[in-house]
């Protein structure tokens, strides 16, 4: 039987555990947005990706810095919600609405400027598969390098590689392309 833990070790992990969750939740909320298309869906994704990693958080073994495993706990909270709904893409709507509260100080130009961002950003996004799109994010947004995203993927590096290069490729594509040519 294991001795009781006295209310004060247990206030503690509780702090450091919100202390924890206010470090890295922007980041899996940014994550769950990309997975589930909208404000809503990813809000309720980021609850059951905060009730993952503190069910996961004991198990955690150190093979991988914390930050990968959080962002793989994220994605695949993420994939297994995905599979029990249909798949919902990210709005124009959505893109320009994500940080609208860190929005309203700023400089209203600059705001959209930045919406304008998103926007062409989410459109080209839009235009890659799932696999490229998140390798994309992961790579150019995260900062993470091909070790760590086929650590939280769970692929070859290799693979990592093939579909960044395709990524790349497309979206070189999609940006020499005047507006308004489909193909």
């Amino acid at each position: 039987m294991e001795p009781r833990q006295t209310p004060t070790e247990v206030d503690r992990r509780d702090l450091e555990f919100r202390r924890f969750w206010l470090k890295h939740n922007r980041a899996l909320y940014r994550i769950a947005l990309h997975f589930t298309g909208s404000r809503e869906s990813a809000e309720d994704a980021l609850q059951e990706i905060l009730m993952a990693v503190h069910r996961s958080l004991p198990t955690f073994r150190g093979e991988a810095g914390l930050e990968t495993w959080l962002h793989a706990v994220a994605i695949n909270t993420c994939k297994s919600l995905r599979r029990m709904e249909p798949p919902a893409m990210l709005s124009f709507d959505e893109a320009s609405k994500s940080d609208a509260f860190a929005d309203e100080c700023r400089d209203p130009e600059d705001v959209c400027a930045g919406v304008e961002a998103k926007i062409d950003l989410a459109r080209l996004l839009s235009t890659l598969t799932r696999e490229q799109a998140t390798v994309t994010a992961l790579f150019h947004l995260e900062g993470r390098d091909y070790r760590e995203i086929a650590t939280i993927l769970k692929v070859p590096v290799g693979s990592v590689c093939t579909l960044l290069y395709r990524a790349r490729r497309r979206l070189r594509k999609q940006i020499q392309r005047p507006e308004g040519n489909e193909p």
